[in-house]
């Protein structure tokens, strides 16, 4: 699970195999504040939008698609107040991604019987 606590205690968690992709955002075009930006595979209620900087632990969730065919999406920024934390963060959410594979995702199995590609011969 990803979980995300406030000094107060207050926090949520989210299963790790509903998470679809996670990235450190530095550019301050696309968001006031450096962050790790997660991406959900679910539907959760709207919040509102946030005009000044977020304390630790709290997140913003931006509205879904309204498709109804499309697999519900929901985005999460997760700024905290020290952003030299943002690389100890993205990678403790690398090495959950390691431990929780996509089982509908072919690649990631171990068992790959083709021919490797060699990199350095080519």
């Amino acid at each position: 699970r990803l979980s995300w606590l406030e000094n107060s205690g207050v926090g949520f968690s989210l299963d790790y195999p509903t998470i679809s992709l996670h990235a450190v955002s530095r550019d301050l075009s696309a968001y006031p504040w450096e962050h790790l930006y997660v991406m959900v595979n679910a539907k959760f209620e709207e919040e509102e939008t946030k005009e000044a900087p977020m304390a630790e632990g709290e997140e913003e969730e931006e509205e879904e698609d309204s498709d109804d065919d499309a697999e519900p999406i929901a985005e999460f920024r997760f700024v905290p107040s020290d952003k030299s934390a943002l690389d100890a963060m993205f990678s403790a959410m690398c090495e959950c991604q390691a431990l929780h594979p996509d089982p509908d995702d072919e690649d990631s199995d171990n068992d790959y019987e083709g021919e490797e590609y060699d990199v350095e011969a080519h």
